[in-house]
């Protein structure tokens, strides 16, 4: 067994909620020692996760055909929507309804960016930024419309935004299955032994996380880029459901179809999914 993993997450609701108990040492023994940990803006992890240095690492779904050569997807810890994704919102409904726009993204290869070029594919002018910072980009008249991911989806009435569209349903709606956002990824050449402890960990954080307690909510707060607890509350409700305990069929089958869209040339590995 290792002795310790090389890990790197987002400091998102779902991901702080799902490896919260695992971090904070209420797993039990045997659990590999996740000491060293890197909370990344997802942009930064899907560019991690191409150089391959962790054992470990948060990223985007639209990653999956470029990085399936060194990691596999666990099929514990991810962040799938029902007919929900990602939204685009606009600084005004005139901005909305004129559709010549500038759009802020979070990251050039996340899977929201992937979304709206997917839906709006004839929109070309794009600043990219750090997730939290959508929202700032369009309110201040840097950019026209912005896509929000994270915990920001929840609150941006509040700040004066309207909603164009739901990425996500748009997805469901033309894919015919859920829209994979975020997944797990575990290093192929990791020792078998390992992985299952691995597997065993996280699936055993995630039920842990189901009875809450205030030193995790203490430590999802700390990590959250809004602050308000409704808006983290109702993040994990939407994100952390049944595809975050077992991916399934149904699951496996969204990750495929989703990279399959996105590099239709690139044949996936028959054990692109790890099993316990």
């Amino acid at each position: 067994m290792l002795s310790s993993l090389k890990v790197a997450i987002s400091p998102c609701p779902n991901d702080t909620y799902v490896f919260g108990p695992w971090l904070l040492g209420l797993t039990g023994e045997p659990a590999p020692n996740l000491s060293a940990v890197d909370f990344c803006d997802i942009q930064e992890l899907n560019s991690l996760a191409l150089k391959g240095e962790h054992d470990l690492i948060k990223i985007s779904a639209v990653m999956v055909p470029r990085i399936s050569d060194v990691y596999q997807v666990m099929h514990c810890g991810a962040a799938l929507g029902d007919d929900c994704g990602p939204l685009l919102v606009a600084r005004s409904p005139e901005i909305a309804r004129r559709g010549n726009w500038r759009v802020a993204l979070p990251g050039a290869d996340t899977t929201a960016s992937y979304l709206f070029h997917s839906a709006f594919p004839g929109v070309n002018d794009r600043v990219d930024v750090v997730f939290s910072e959508v929202e700032k980009a369009v309110l201040s008249g840097a950019a026209d419309v912005g896509v929000l991911i994270h915990e920001t989806r929840f609150n941006y009435a509040d700040k004066g935004l309207h909603l164009v569209t739901d990425l996500g349903a748009l997805w469901t709606q033309r894919s015919g299955t859920p829209i994979p956002l975020g997944l797990i990824a575990i290093r192929r050449n990791l020792p078998e032994s390992a992985k299952a402890l691995v597997a065993a960990a996280l699936s055993s954080s995630i039920l842990l996380a189901k009875v809450g307690g205030s030193a995790l909510e203490d430590f999802i707060r700390s990590h959250a880029a809004e602050m308000d607890d409704e808006a983290i509350r109702k993040h994990i409700a939407l994100y952390v459901n049944y595809y975050t305990r077992n991916l399934g069929i149904i699951g496996e089958k969204a990750v495929r179809t989703l990279a399959a869209c996105v590099a239709p040339e690139r044949e996936l590995p028959p054990d692109l999914f790890y099993h316990i």
